[in-house]
């Protein structure tokens, strides 16, 4: 392992290690005594989410669905608390396991009110909100937008978003042409107008932040347990 890896580990483990949330994956330590170094998290038996959706399609309700939406909106809306802005959230970076699900992967976060892109670097551009296309920064805003996608995912089964575009084309389309992804008749109305009119808003200045997001959702699912949002005690 390069010295630049292990400086990426160490960096994203020293972030991950005050996160205690239910629906943020736990951090516990980094294994250091042979190579190559890792981190040491709680185990998902149900693995990653994307996975999940795809293998289990057919027996994933709608309301376990709006659950996992409401799981990944108070994830995001801790971690911003805890002014820290993931940068890639998307189903593929959640586990799901027991009913409940995780944000997981801080490997692009960082501890900051705005990440500054350099020119050559990349990001996750079916991900991205349009802001960032046009000025390559990110802030929590940015966040909020792919979790739009990310619910977007949930109510197709880990579809690619944006499937037979390249990024020049997202770009054009979700700028300019003010385009949007469609979601399947069958999704709840409430669910998609919060996404579309609220998540998916052009102005990050208009955007509802995740915490907004959360509460929305929660009106969502009378069924989900609250006090599941809460961080875990202090061990």
């Amino acid at each position: 392992m390069t010295k630049e890896k292990i400086e990426e580990l160490m960096k994203e483990a020293r972030l991950m290690r005050p996160l205690r949330h239910n629906n943020v994956i736990r951090f516990y330590g980094v294994a250091a005594g042979i190579e190559p170094l890792m981190i040491v998290m709680e185990l998902v038996a149900g693995g990653a989410l994307d996975t999940y959706l795809k293998t289990e399609s057919t027996n994933v309700s709608i309301q376990e669905r709006m659950n996992m939406c409401l799981d990944a909106a108070w994830g995001i809306e801790y971690v911003h608390q805890k002014g820290v802005i993931h940068r890639d959230i998307a189903a593929r970076n959640c586990l799901y396991g027991n009913k409940c699900l995780k944000i997981s992967d801080f490997g692009l976060s960082q501890r900051s009110d705005v990440i500054q892109l350099g020119a050559t670097e990349k990001c996750p551009v079916r991900w991205v909100a349009p802001e960032v296309f046009l000025t390559m920064q990110f802030r929590n805003s940015a966040d909020v937008w792919a979790f739009g996608i990310l619910v977007w995912e949930v109510f197709t089964n880990g579809m690619t978003p944006y499937q037979t575009w390249q990024g020049p084309e997202i770009k054009q389309n979700i700028i300019y042409n003010n385009y949007r992804l469609p979601f399947p008749d069958w999704a709840p109305p409430m669910l998609v107008d919060l996404i579309v009119n609220k998540v998916w808003q052009g102005d990050p200045n208009s955007r509802y932040p995740s915490g907004l997001v959360a509460r929305e959702m929660e009106k969502m699912c009378p069924s989900k347990y609250v006090h599941w949002r809460l961080p875990f005690p202090d061990s």
